[in-house]
């Protein structure tokens, strides 16, 4: 019986999470229906009637949804509450942006375009304050339904300490009851484990092929979740295309993730988001100039060697955010958290990422792209390849000036880990995944956690290879 309860409230769970994503959309078009209604269809020299204004609503709602889904408004109980509500900020802010624009075009009057933004900005506290309120409020109610899932962790050489605290810094998700060295009898030792402590998921990590793939088996056997640390291979496969030319399946991937026509267009689009970038940003930039040389009259830029498509080498520009001569004694070694090289400036223009928009003439001369790899040194990177020569797949694509493992990974995230990530991208590249990057790049800036240093006494982003006691090298200079 309890476990007939427990499967109810996973189900109920699950709706409630539904129930909530629809209410907040609701409050946001049903906000905008009042403001349209009663302010601005009005201010059109012709306003609209019936299928005019239904059409509206629903060009409306499309924008609402995409760009709440694409920076993670809508991802409730799968981030954390504070990253969900700030994308609700960012979220509305774009489709308010947005709908401004289309209202102004709409309207043609300056004399009216003020009081149109006046009244969006309202409209957008309104729909910020309505989706906050409903997220807390209905996590609030709906508590006692959103059970963390009971997880078995297995491995087969040694326990992922590192993975181990990462899952602990989520309980609302997860509740590690256990862990298992996969030998040869797992799967009575499994079942014992199961009698002994109920578990609903297991995590797989580090276990070989052919066993993993048996204790996958047996999980979708015995309706046990599975969750897994991928393998490179697994990435590579993850991308693969049906091939559906004979009556047995077979799975194609591709030697190359980008084609030709998808350089081109990426190439295009770099041109014109980094020459609309310099526009935008000059204003930011001269300040921050202005600001370094002002601190500690040493040099404004500072730039390095870096590699990018095809290992090719090109110089990296940024802003300097360290004291001059901040590698003096020869040793190069990440930032850590508390790093006094960094200056007062450089920290700010760090944590806001303002230090990388020297970039956009990197990327507007073709040396980056807008989306993609974070260009590393040379020796960097001959270094990592020596513990794993998979590190070189990444420069299957143009370095880039935000990418997958800069938005889902951290400062300090494994290099083995930042790969992974790096190969999800190149494989899987579409012009919208490059849009949908860009959009939560500007997340991130407001995210905490996304620049953490390494501890004090760390000299590197560990790999998956330093957890197995190997030396993984040395590290970037001011990165």
């Amino acid at each position: 019986m309890k476990k007939l309860t427990d499967h109810r409230k996973d189900v109920l769970g699950h709706y409630a999470r539904q129930l909530e994503k629809i209410l907040v959309i609701l409050s946001g078009l049903i906000t905008f229906g009042y403001f349209w209604f009663t302010f601005f269809n009005s201010r059109l020299d012709e306003p609209f009637q019936n299928k005019g204004n239904v059409l509206i609503l629903g060009l409306y709602l499309v924008l609402q949804v995409t760009f709440l889904y694409v920076v993670g408004g809508l991802k409730i109980g799968v981030y954390r509450k504070r990253n969900v509500i700030l994308s609700q900020f960012i979220g509305y802010f774009l489709v308010d942006a947005v709908e401004v624009l289309i209202l102004i075009l709409m309207v043609g009057r300056i004399a009216r375009i003020r009081g149109l933004i006046r009244r969006s900005l309202i409209m957008y506290l309104i729909q910020v304050a309505l989706a906050v309120a409903l997220t807390l409020l209905l996590e609030l109610l709906f508590h006692n339904l959103y059970r963390p899932k009971q997880m078995m962790i297995l491995y087969e050489s040694k326990m992922p300490l590192r993975l181990q605290g990462k899952i602990q810094t989520r309980t609302d998700q997860f509740e590690i009851v256990g862990s298992m060295k996969v030998e040869e009898n797992w799967r009575e030792e499994l079942g014992r484990r199961r009698q002994e402590t109920w578990f609903k998921a297991v995590l797989l990590q580090e276990i070989s092929s052919p066993r993993r793939n048996d204790i996958l088996k047996f999980c979708y056997q015995y309706n046990l979740q599975c969750y897994l640390v991928p393998k490179i291979s697994d990435v590579l496969v993850r991308s693969a295309d049906d091939v559906e030319i004979f009556d047995t399946p077979i799975l194609y991937v591709k030697e190359y993730g980008m084609t030709y026509g998808q350089g081109v267009i990426k190439r295009f689009f770099d041109i014109l988001f980094s020459a609309l970038g310099i526009a935008l940003t000059s204003p930011i930039m001269l300040i921050t100039a202005i600001a370094i040389k002002a601190h500690d009259h040493g040099p404004v830029i500072f730039s390095q060697e870096r590699c990018t498509k095809n290992k090719k080498t090109f110089r990296i520009y940024k802003f300097r955010s360290m004291v001059v001569d901040a590698e003096k004694d020869g040793v190069a070694r990440l930032a850590t958290e508390k790093d006094d090289r960094i200056t007062s400036v450089g920290r700010f223009i760090r944590k806001t990422r303002i230090d990388e928009l020297p970039q956009f003439f990197n990327i507007l001369k073709g040396d980056m792209s807008i989306v993609g790899p974070r260009p590393e040194r040379p020796e960097i990177i001959e270094e990592y390849m020596k513990n794993f020569p998979e590190f070189a797949y990444r420069l299957k694509a143009k370095a880039g000036l935000t990418g997958y493992a800069q938005v889902y990974g951290k400062y300090n995230t494994t290099a083995y880990d930042k790969l992974k990530l790096d190969l999800y991208y190149v494989q899987r590249y579409s012009l919208w995944l490059d849009v949908r990057l860009v959009l939560m790049t500007i997340k991130i800036i407001f995210l905490k956690e996304s620049t953490e240093g390494l501890e004090e006494g760390e000299r590197i982003a560990a790999s998956e290879h330093e957890e197995k006691g190997e030396n993984a090298g040395i590290v970037k200079k001011e990165s």
